[in-house]
């Protein structure tokens, strides 16, 4: 009801809507305190989905009030608690990938691997689910991402995120930065692999949606695809961008000559 009102007054403008939905949101708080005290019920579904709705209503607010981390530690207690069982019924499932997007998001805003893989469930059950293993394999590159960064922030002046200090300098050996660059290129790869898989994933789990174009490949001028497909894609392809572009800025950074990607800024 707290989102509900507040998209109306997003919508309608009018502060009684604004009002009405704070007031869901302090009994919602205080409803959650009482159920995480009670044994079992903090690994409920509906506890789960409450949180998620509660993230969803600091993003449309656009108050930003709070801090940037305030649902992160509890949405990543609650998904090790309930550990890989939560994924067998199907609300579980989503769930978890709904709950996992929203950290891997806060990861990459704020630079900052704590709440990435909750429980490691992702990276274990993702030898058994294509998709899972696309959310450890984004896991894994926002890590890398956010290393390199690290890097040029102590090496190069690049400005570091606010959450997280940079890495220091015992941890800069040439011995270190050379095995982070070989896993950057193996997390590609494995994009490459899961890529050139995910054809036939799609034909066994999505039955009569379009199957995604594989990478470097181009898609015919009659091709359309569904909006889940889309944001499934989407989703999947941005980290292995932002890490591409990462690499690409760190070799510009370490080259004594000109190079012309150089002028790439990331944000």
């Amino acid at each position: 009801m707290s989102v509900a009102h507040y998209a109306a007054f997003n919508r309608h403008g009018s502060e009684r809507f604004r009002l009405q939905s704070y007031r869901y949101y302090s009994r919602t708080i205080k409803m959650l305190q009482e159920a995480m005290q009670v044994e079992g019920s903090a690994t409920d579904d509906k506890i789960v989905t409450t949180i998620l709705l509660m993230c969803m209503l600091k993003d449309i607010s656009g108050e930003g009030s709070g801090d940037s981390q305030e649902h992160a530690p509890g949405l990543f207690y609650l998904l090790e608690q309930r550990g890989p069982d939560q994924i067998i019924s199907k609300i579980g499932a989503q769930l978890f990938l709904l709950a996992h997007l929203r950290l891997q998001t806060y990861s990459f805003l704020n630079e900052d691997d704590r709440y990435s893989d909750p429980g490691a469930i992702a990276s274990l059950l993702g030898m058994f689910d294509p998709l899972i293993r696309a959310m450890s394999m984004m896991s894994r590159v926002l890590s890398l991402k956010h290393t390199l960064t690290r890097y040029l922030s102590l090496n190069y002046g690049q400005r570091p995120s606010q959450s997280v200090s940079p890495a220091s300098p015992e941890g800069q050996t040439p011995v270190k930065i050379t095995s982070t660059i070989r896993m950057c290129f193996e997390a590609l790869e494995d994009f490459a692999r899961w890529d050139a898989e995910a054809g036939a994933y799609w034909e066994q789990s999505f039955v009569g949606r379009t199957v995604p174009t594989m990478l470097g490949q181009v898609a015919s001028g009659m091709t359309s695809y569904d909006a889940d497909t889309a944001c499934i894609i989407i989703l999947i392809r941005s980290p292995r961008l932002i890490l591409l572009l990462t690499m690409l800025l760190y070799y510009g950074k370490t080259q004594t000559g000109p190079v012309a990607f150089r002028t790439y800024r990331m944000h």
